[in-house]
């Protein structure tokens, strides 16, 4: 077979150049790089908002729990393990941060105990773990176990301030060796036992790596009972400093 070519006469070539090839693919690179920036920064700020609002979502229930707890605490001593009587509220004591009696604990189930709860507050500084105690009974013959929650991890460190009957902001709390005048007891003004004295007031602050201090603050715990007339002494409460 011959291959007949005739003179003068051109075939046109469909295709693209090898140039055109190039530039093809670089502006197509430069559009997939600039895709793939936008799809993962936007992933990135997804997951980063994700775990901002978890940890915030952790700082207020741990809150919530410690304010309920607070907020419903009661002037009712205890007898610990050796039947030695322990005062309605310690703090820093015994590796506790803070330890105390509480009224408003449900009993759906009717069993035979009280409606007040001991409750205990510890933080764990190698792990940054603040885990809240409770018994199962108020006064404890014998070893009884408490049971443990861990409210929230990695805090930096926990601190409390008490508000005591001067109505002054303090970092340490005691109780008064013997029977005294304690403010902020219903029947104020009279002898009161000194195991019954709490505080009038109490500060939480929690330090997040990511948010810092972040306080809660209870007041009004102890609410003394109107006298005769009509009048109570719960005014004149100052307010915390702002740190």
């Amino acid at each position: 077979m011959k291959c007949t070519v005739v003179p003068g006469k051109y075939f046109k070539q469909n295709g693209f150049t090898l140039l055109e090839l190039l530039i093809a693919i670089a502006l197509f690179s430069i559009v997939s790089i600039a895709a793939f920036r936008l799809f993962d920064t936007v992933a990135n700020t997804k997951q980063a908002t994700e775990k901002s609002l978890t940890r915030i979502n952790q700082l207020q229930r741990a809150l919530l729990i410690i304010e309920k707890d607070l907020s419903q605490i009661t002037p009712r001593p205890i007898r610990n393990e050796l039947g030695d009587k322990q005062p309605a509220f310690i703090a820093n004591k015994d590796g506790f941060l803070i330890e105390f009696s509480k009224a408003g604990w449900r009993n759906p189930s009717y069993a035979k105990r009280s409606n007040i709860q001991r409750v205990a507050y510890i933080f764990e500084a190698s792990d940054g773990q603040l885990i809240r105690q409770y018994w199962l009974a108020l006064d404890r013959p014998g070893e009884i176990k408490p049971k443990q929650q861990v409210l929230i991890e990695k805090l930096q460190n926990v601190s409390v301030r008490f508000l005591d009957q001067d109505r002054k902001w303090k970092t340490e709390w005691s109780t008064p060796a013997s029977s005294q005048q304690v403010q902020g007891l219903p029947g104020g003004g009279q002898k009161q036992d000194p195991n019954k004295k709490v505080p009038l007031g109490i500060e939480i602050t929690l330090t997040d790596p990511r948010y810092g201090q972040v306080n809660k603050i209870i007041m009004g715990i102890t609410i003394p009972q109107p006298d005769q007339q009509g009048s109570s002494n719960t005014q004149g409460l100052p307010k915390p400093p702002q740190t």
